[in-house]
């Protein structure tokens, strides 16, 4: 993470503690608090409170800066998923009807909280319903208010490569060959659609007593325009991690890909480069990583080794290929 980064966490969060948070919650008119706010969440460059109010529970997110075309973004896909019965984050309006508070240090948004947990241990049944959820959000999120490139996106590494290269790390090398080997796949034809992105289990609600069933959907910041299977294989190689978790474990990857199938089924052409996709998203995540994360290398180095080995796996192709369109 930058230095930038980490001074905006680290300050921010001392300012909102000195000053409360009173003030957001007078613009947005949530009521008085019943219990004093509570950090939930320190992103790579924002911050979460949640709010008990007379009004209800919220989430209060904080930025260093306003991006408002990235929560111009966030709107439409809510309303987008919303169609699939798939909640997820609504930013309340204060007066004008603006969604976003001001002051000279920082800006922030707030939203109903979504009832659910994130899941505590990963297992078949959860992988399944992801899948099926990635699914539905492949079919339902069709469009977004502003173009961006996001962290999938090939074009990504070019805009960095400055940054990338300045970074004086052992197995730089190993992801830039990597990204270079799998991104090939994208003079193949292949469908696109509006990605998720970051579809891993910090960012998925689960009911409290029923961990397989997904109540909401977090985090749009990296949603763009891009190759569908990019995204499921980006999913895979974050949550079908084994016990080694240098590894994909086999029974968590065949439930992802089922659970997808159970919605949108792959066609041939998919099919054929999933080892190129997972090859490139342990590629360009780990690169993200090496630019962006706070103890980057052993991750970096795990999303490459979890792509090897479901590769190697001598299931893998059938894993695929069951019940796609081939």
């Amino acid at each position: 993470m930058s230095n930038m980064k980490l001074k905006f966490r680290k300050e921010t969060a001392k300012l909102v503690e000195y000053l409360g948070l009173d003030a957001i919650a007078t613009y947005f008119d949530i009521g008085k608090f019943v219990d004093k706010p509570f950090l939930i969440q320190t992103g790579m460059s924002n911050l979460s409170y949640e709010l008990n109010t007379t009004k209800g529970y919220y989430i209060c997110k904080i930025f260093p800066s306003l991006d408002l075309k990235q929560m111009q973004n966030d709107a439409i896909i809510h309303s987008q998923l919303s169609v699939a019965g798939i909640d997820s984050p609504k930013y309340m309006f204060g007066p004008n009807e603006e969604y976003v508070y001001y002051n000279q240090l920082f800006v922030a948004v707030v939203y109903n909280r979504i009832g659910g947990i994130n899941i505590p241990k990963i297992d078949a049944d959860y992988c399944y319903s992801m899948g099926r959820v990635l699914a539905l959000f492949h079919g339902h999120v069709s469009k977004l208010a502003h173009k961006k490139i996001a962290l999938l996106n090939q074009n990504w590494v070019i805009n960095k490569w400055s940054l990338i290269r300045s970074k004086d790390m052992p197995f730089v090398d190993s992801l830039l060959l990597a990204y270079t080997k799998g991104r090939t796949l994208f003079e193949d034809n292949l469908t696109t659609g509006i990605v998720h992105g970051d579809f891993h289990e910090g960012n998925i609600l689960v009911d409290e007593h029923m961990h397989s069933r997904i109540v909401g959907v977090l985090d749009f910041e990296r949603s763009e325009k891009n190759v569908l299977i990019v995204d499921l294989a980006r999913t895979a190689l974050g949550i079908c991690r084994g016990v080694n978790e240098d590894v994909i474990d086999p029974l968590l990857f065949k439930a992802l890909f089922l659970g997808y199938n159970s919605v949108r089924k792959l066609n041939e052409n998919e099919v054929k480069n999933m080892e190129k996709a997972l090859i490139y998203a342990a590629g360009i995540g780990g690169l993200w990583l090496i630019c962006y994360g706070i103890d980057p290398l052993p991750l970096a180095t795990q999303l490459l080794s979890r792509a090897e080995s479901i590769i190697a796996d001598g299931g893998f192709k059938e894993i695929i290929e069951r019940n796609s369109t081939s």
